[in-house]
């Protein structure tokens, strides 16, 4: 009997150290998964008072971003953006104003999301006052020259307020589409009649 186990015990030696190698290599590879950058979600680059404008092919301003702080993540080439500022210019026309806590550039900066309670105020004209839309996230795709919500919209202006599931709008054209809206529009005021 102690004949046996004696042969058994060059088996559960080389068990043993197969168990152990095949510990150790699963504990290098999840050591340098955490190593690798690429691996993780770390920034690779911090900058503070950001600034990034797109030009036309003319080379006037379209478009401005700006945020307190920027932070550019490699693993899946996002950046996460705090205070942010989104301006879209256009000659003839009112800048269109964006501004949230907290935004995103997605897909190599073709996409931007602003988010935390976005605020959008038109600039008032000589016959018209400001507008102001309200939502909780907006989508800005710049090279397609839209802006666009699905997750509800108020916008407020003298005449009412208009309430949507969905909005849209065509940055160069300004043109406005609302999906599944109910509006209020103001009474207008009349003047006193004198007696």
């Amino acid at each position: 009997m102690s004949g046996r186990w004696v042969a058994l015990v060059p088996v559960g030696i080389l068990l043993a150290l197969g168990v152990m190698t095949f510990w150790l290599a699963n504990l290098v590879q999840s050591t340098d998964a955490r190593s690798d950058p690429k691996l993780r979600h770390d920034p690779d680059a911090i900058i503070e008072h950001f600034t990034a404008q797109m030009l036309s092919p003319e080379g006037r301003v379209q478009y401005v971003l700006k945020a307190a702080s920027m932070r550019h993540y490699p693993d899946d080439d996002s950046s996460e953006l705090i205070d942010v500022t989104f301006i879209a210019q256009q000659p003839g026309k009112p800048d269109f104003r964006a501004t949230a806590p907290r935004g995103q550039l997605l897909n190599g900066n073709d996409r931007i999301v602003l988010e935390g309670g976005v605020y959008v105020q038109s600039a008032a004209a000589p016959n018209r006052a400001a507008t102001v839309l309200t939502t909780p996230r907006l989508t800005v795709l710049p090279q397609e020259n839209l802006v666009r919500s699905t997750d509800g919209v108020v916008v407020t202006s003298n005449q009412g307020t208009i309430r949507a599931a969905k909005f849209e709008m065509h940055s160069k054209t300004r043109e406005v589409t609302f999906h599944r809206g109910t509006a209020t529009l103001n009474r207008a005021v009349e003047p006193e009649r004198s007696r």
